[in-house]
């Protein structure tokens, strides 16, 4: 059967909360206990959904964040399962907008004072068929006296700028 987990609601207040947390370990080290949400197994395995809050004026966020430390802070890894045949696809994009605008997708790393990490995009690699295409696009308009998306790239600066390059790969015939 389902088990269902629900905070209280409230009318004239703050609702009710849920909060899992894991166990720690303590003062002097180690590490913490791990949680694990997943989905049942079967013929077609069950899904897991997060999801904010529904609102008529704003819909609640959805933040995943890894975990804080002084020394070095956790990792996120968001990818699909490997698989003989297909692996699944993974998806990140903003909604679509009826009558404003559609919210934007940020991909950026942090600021450093020794070295800011790299944007890395690849394209996998095929032993028997096409390796995998990077495609960017910039967005269509459809509405006369308007601009269609740019596409920019810019190196950064510095005391020797940073270098732009576009290379085609090697053919073997």
């Amino acid at each position: 059967g389902d088990v269902v987990v629900t905070a209280g609601n409230s009318f004239h207040g703050k609702p009710g909360g849920i909060s899992l947390t894991s166990g720690a370990f303590g003062e002097n080290g180690g590490r913490g206990g791990s949680l694990q949400i997943g989905g049942g197994h079967g013929n077609v395995g069950g899904r897991v959904e997060l999801f904010g809050g529904r609102s008529d004026i704003k819909g609640g966020s959805l933040i995943l964040s890894s975990g804080k430390s002084s020394i070095e802070s956790g990792f996120i890894r968001i990818s699909s399962e490997d698989a003989s045949e297909a692996s699944g696809s993974t998806q990140l994009h903003t909604g679509n907008s009826d009558s404003g605008k559609s919210g934007d997708l940020l991909l950026a790393t942090g600021n450093s004072k020794l070295a800011a990490g790299n944007v890395i995009v690849y394209g996998g690699d095929s032993e028997e068929g096409d390796g995998g295409s990077i495609q960017m696009e910039a967005g269509d308009s459809h509405l006369s006296s308007t601009n269609a998306g740019e596409i920019n790239f810019f190196a950064g600066d510095g005391d020797e700028g940073g270098s732009l390059s576009l290379s085609s790969g090697a053919g073997r015939s």
